[in-house]
């Protein structure tokens, strides 16, 4: 296992590759959910509240860069 820092989150990276397969296929698909979402957004009137924080755009920067380290660290 490795210990590694991705957008500020410590992240253990794990080197079995079994494990790293299921845990790629879990970010993928939150992933999807996340960009599915998005689209929604565009197709239905849904706005974020007044006085708060639009969290998809962080969570899509995350969520990807997580994927990122788990292939590239594989």
């Amino acid at each position: 296992m490795e210990l590694q820092t991705v957008n500020g989150v410590a992240v253990v990276f794990v080197v079995d590759a079994t494990r790293c397969e299921n845990l790629a296929d879990l970010i993928w698909q939150n992933r999807q959910q996340i960009k599915k979402v998005e689209l929604l957004r565009t197709q239905l009137p849904i706005n974020v509240p007044t006085g708060c924080q639009d969290l998809l755009p962080i969570l899509n920067t995350t969520i990807t860069g997580l994927l990122s380290s788990l292939v590239t660290r594989s």
